[in-house]
C-alpha cells in the first residue's frame, strides 16, 4: 500500500521519503508493521458492520450526529481554515479518499464498536457456565517459578545473613553488584542451571539463591497468558515467557540477559487459580481477559472470509487517516 509511506512520514517529521530509507531494515519493518496492523484493523472493522447487522443492532441518531459533528470541528480546525475543500484534497492527496468516504468509515467504526462491545458482554464470565470459563483458564494460563542472579544490584545482608532494611524507603537496601563480581554471579547462574536441570529442588535453591526472593517475593509462582502477555514482558523478558508457554510441565527454562540470569520452572496450575486470594495480583482483569479472548476468537473465525480486494483497501486507507488525522496539511 503506498499511503503507507505517507502515513509514516506525515507521523514522524525527521524521516524522509528516500530509496535508502525505505529499503533499510528498519525501513522495511516499520512499513510491514504499519501495514500489518491498519490491515487488522480494516479486518476486524468488517467483521464488526457483519455483526452489527447481523446481531440487528442500531445505531443512535446521537452517534450519527456525533460523527458529523466531528468532521465539521476538523474542517474548522486550523489545518483546513474552514474549507471543506481544503480537508477534501487532503484526504484525497495523502489517502486516496473523499470526506464522504471517511465519513461512511466512521459510522462503520462505531457499528463496529458496538456490535463487538456487544460480543464482550454476550461472553462475560457472569454469562458463562463455570466449565466455561475454567476451559478458557485451563487453555490460555501458564504459570512459573524462577530464580533470578541479578548481575547489577544485590540485597545488603547483614552478619547473620538477613536482609537490610532502607531506613527511608521501607524495602530493602540494595547495593551495586562489584565488577569483579559479575564473573562469579554468571558462575553460580550456570551451576543452579546445572542443578535444577539434574532434578535438585527447584524451590530449596529458589529460597536459598534467588536474589528475588528478598525483595520481590513470589512464593507461588507467576500467572500469565497471551491475554496478558506485554503486562508481564517488561520483567521478565518476551523471549522466556515465550519459551514457557511453550514448555512442558516440569520443564527448566533458561534466559541470560544483561542485567540477570532468569531460571525458570513451569509449573502445573492450580486448580481454579483465579478464584484464590494469593494469586489474586495475576488476575485482577480476568473478566476482561476472557471477553477479550471471545471476541477476538468471534473475530478471526469471520477474518477468513474478508477479501483484500479494491474496496478493502480504501477502508484501510481510511483507518490511515483515523490514526494519523491530527498530522494531515
Amino acid at each position: 500500500m503506498a499511503h503507507i509511506k505517507n502515513h509514516f512520514i506525515v507521523s514522524f517529521a525527521d524521516v524522509q521519503d528516500t530509496t535508502a530509507f525505505w529499503e533499510s531494515a528498519v525501513g522495511r519493518e516499520v512499513a510491514r508493521q504499519i501495514e500489518e496492523e491498519t490491515l487488522r484493523i480494516a479486518k476486524e472493522l468488517l467483521v464488526g458492520n457483519y455483526l452489527f447487522g447481523h446481531y440487528n443492532l442500531r445505531l443512535s441518531p446521537q452517534s450519527i450526529a456525533h460523527i458529523d459533528n466531528f468532521i465539521e470541528q476538523l474542517i474548522m480546525s486550523v489545518h483546513f481554515g474552514a474549507d471543506r475543500s481544503a480537508l477534501n484534497r487532503a484526504l484525497l492527496d495523502n489517502y486516496g479518499i473523499t470526506i464522504n468516504r471517511f465519513r461512511q468509515f466512521l459510522i462503520m467504526q462505531e457499528q463496529a464498536n458496538i456490535a463487538l462491545g456487544y460480543i464482550m458482554e454476550r461472553y462475560s464470565p457472569e454469562n458463562l457456565t463455570d466449565s466455561e470459563v475454567n476451559a478458557f483458564f485451563t487453555s490460555q494460563f501458564h504459570h512459573f517459578n524462577f530464580i533470578t542472579i541479578d548481575l547489577s544490584y544485590k540485597t545488603l545482608l547483614d552478619d547473620d545473613g538477613r536482609p537490610v532494611r532502607d531506613t527511608v524507603g521501607g524495602g530493602y537496601t540494595l547495593i551495586p553488584i562489584l565488577p569483579e563480581e559479575r564473573d562469579q554471579r554468571n558462575l553460580l547462574a550456570a551451576e543452579l542451571l546445572s542443578r535444577v536441570k539434574a532434578g535438585d529442588d527447584f524451590d530449596d535453591i529458589l529460597n536459598t539463591y534467588s536474589d528475588h526472593r528478598f525483595y520481590n517475593p513470589v512464593p507461588y509462582g507467576v500467572y500469565f497468558s497471551a491475554q496478558n502477555f506485554m503486562q508481564f514482558a517488561p520483567e521478565f523478558g518476551s523471549e522466556l515467557l515465550l519459551d514457557v508457554m511453550a514448555a512442558h510441565i516440569g520443564e527448566i527454562v533458561y534466559y541470560e540477559g544483561e542485567d540477570r540470569h532468569i531460571i525458570a520452572k513451569k509449573l502445573p496450575l492450580a486448580p481454579n487459580a483465579f478464584t484464590i486470594q494469593r494469586y489474586a495480583p495475576f488476575f485482577r482483569n480476568f473478566d476482561g481477559l476472557v471477553m477479550l479472548y471471545h471476541r477476538n476468537l468471534v473475530i478471526a473465525e469471520h477474518t477468513e472470509q474478508i477479501e483484500e480486494n479494491e474496496e478493502f483497501l480504501r477502508l484501510a486507507c481510511a483507518v490511515l487517516v483515523q490514526r494519523g488525522l491530527g498530522l494531515l496539511g
